[in-house]
């Protein structure tokens, strides 16, 4: 017998052999798929506790500002100029909507001419309420 002379297995060997080599691609395939699916799971509960944390911040970001703008309003601060007209216009809404009427009445081009001789008057009253306001709270000091 010739050592380089193999014997050529049956049809029956080689379809068990190709059923076996088969059947371990498939679970290595499923092995694989559940991996990536953990994989994937994972990835997305990751985002969602990341989502949560920033959530989280914002909403007691949100508390806190609330509990901080009372003392604020209550000290005669103004956060910003936007609260501060929003302020205004839920304290006096009849006197807002003459004004508002007021300027729809004049127009544009009277608008613009009574702005331009009122708005440094009404700066410098405003500056100098405001500068009134810091001294009362220094002197309160």
């Amino acid at each position: 017998m010739n050592a380089s002379h193999r014997p050529t297995p049956s049809k029956a060997h080689r379809e068990r052999i190709q059923h076996a080599l088969d059947q371990a691609a498939s679970e290595l395939r499923q092995e694989r798929d559940i991996a990536l699916a953990s994989l994937e799971t994972a990835r997305v509960l990751h985002r969602i506790q990341a989502q949560r944390q920033r959530l989280g911040k914002r909403l007691s970001a949100r508390a806190q500002q609330r509990n901080v703008q009372p003392a604020l309003s209550a000290m005669g601060v103004a956060e910003s100029l936007f609260l501060n007209a929003r302020d205004r216009v839920y304290r006096h809404p009849i006197a807002i909507g003459l004004a508002l009427g007021a300027v729809l009445a004049l127009g544009p081009r009277r608008l613009r001419r009574f702005t331009v001789w009122a708005a440094p008057l009404a700066w410098r009253g405003w500056r100098m309420a405001e500068r009134a306001k810091q001294f009362a709270q220094r002197s309160r000091l």
